[in-house]
């Protein structure tokens, strides 16, 4: 075989390499192994683009000690991530309000049914002193607790200035909510689902990102 043949085939081979090392670099940018992301989740593409190239992203920088810079997480990322956490979290709200409906159905029948024979004898007396009485603030509503709550963990997802030492349990958590926090049954918890979203973003908040009275001045001895 002559020597132009030799390096014909060689240069063949080479380019054969490189076609496919591109496209195993293509299939690692849009594939996440052994994941799938729910198809309840009303993830825009854009959202599951965002959770994909995450979640490989995560994995790439475990093995070669990359990291996407600062600016490209804030301006991007975090956006796109607080969209999908707020998405999950209302999944949450809603069956958490499932969850007390049939609570407090419960609790009325069984208070009905103790109390069907029995009259209150206190509802028909005039309190003493005969003065004005003041009605207490209504306490919220364990909904309502809820609801706060849910808006607490997205403003400080809002916060998070670089990826955080929780991020992977919370992409796994975006990605399929209701793997680990289903009851016997097989339906959403929405309560465990806050809980776990809420030790993901809380755990990892950026406590330095506001300046301490203490450190803004030195006082000279």
């Amino acid at each position: 075989m002559s020597s132009t043949a030799v390096k014909k085939m060689s240069a063949e081979r080479k380019e054969e390499e490189e076609e496919e090392e591109e496209e195993n670099k293509k299939k690692k940018k849009t594939t996440a192994p052994g994941l799938t992301i729910h198809s309840e989740v009303p993830y825009t593409e854009e959202e599951k683009t965002c959770l994909l190239e995450q979640l490989v992203a995560l994995s790439q920088e475990q093995q070669e000690g990359q990291h996407d810079d600062d600016d490209k997480w804030t301006r991007t990322t975090v956006p796109l991530l607080v969209s999908m956490l707020e998405k999950v979290l209302q999944l949450a709200a809603d069956n958490y309000e499932d969850e007390n409906n049939n609570n407090n159905n419960n609790i009325n029948n069984n208070i009905s049914n103790s109390a069907g024979t029995t009259t209150t004898a206190a509802t028909n007396q005039t309190p003493k002193g005969g003065g004005a009485t003041t009605l207490a603030a209504k306490p919220l509503s364990k909904m309502e607790c809820f609801l706060e709550e849910n808006d607490y963990i997205i403003e400080q997802m809002q916060q998070q200035q670089r990826p955080f030492f929780t991020l992977p349990r919370l992409l796994e958590i975006l990605a399929d909510p209701f793997i680990y926090n289903r009851d016997a049954a097989g339906k959403l918890r929405g309560g465990k689902l806050q809980a776990a979203l809420r030790r993901c973003v809380l755990v990892s908040y950026p406590l330095l990102t506001v300046q301490w009275p203490f450190t803004s001045e030195v006082n000279p001895l």
